[in-house]
């Protein structure tokens, strides 16, 4: 009984490698994940003619400021927006950025919009960080979502956040004219 256990085993480990080499294939013609949201994207983004809100708002949780605690929870960061929308002039070079108020792209859909919000957990190392965006146009707010999750230290929580900004607006904007470029 145990040499038909072992010739088992031995035959199932010989058929493994065979069986790993067919789902190769199969996982090479699935689509990835950018040529996914490039055909969800494309009946949204190839009309959009120019950008109208670039904002980053950010909670920290762990700070404790005598002004937060008059004012909202989720305020516009305004040194992350001016660096979003740095790399946006950069990666989306051919459309025109100008602020239109959200009662008015959200019912164009020839204006796109880019938002992201940044939360950060505590006040010494380890620091958690969660970073989201979404590109959208008109009333399709999430037309493009990717986020970003890690820990930080105090110092370097700008720097990380900004990194996570900057992929993820190179990744928005190669799939943007990759979906633009096929229309």
């Amino acid at each position: 009984m145990n040499v038909s256990k072992w010739i088992s085993l031995w035959i199932a480990l010989l058929l493994v490698p065979s069986v790993s080499a067919g789902q190769a294939d199969d996982f090479k013609k699935q689509m990835s994940e950018e040529e996914i949201a490039g055909s969800r994207a494309e009946k949204y983004l190839t009309q959009v003619t120019s950008f109208g809100y670039i904002y980053v708002t950010r909670y920290h949780s762990g700070q404790d400021n005598q002004i937060r605690q008059n004012i909202d929870v989720w305020d516009i960061d305004e040194e992350m927006s001016k660096f979003l929308r740095q790399r946006f002039e950069n990666d989306f070079a051919k459309f025109p950025y100008k602020f239109v108020s959200p009662f008015e792209w959200g019912k164009n859909p020839k204006i796109g919009h880019l938002q992201c919000r940044a939360w950060l957990h505590g006040n010494s190392y380890p620091i958690a960080y969660h970073v989201e965006c979404n590109l959208g146009a008109g009333p399709k707010s999430a037309v493009l979502h990717d986020a970003s999750l890690g820990i930080t230290s105090v110092d370097r929580a700008d720097k990380d956040i900004q990194e996570a900004l900057d992929r993820m607006v190179s990744k928005f904007a190669r799939i943007f004219f990759q979906v633009r470029g096929r229309s």
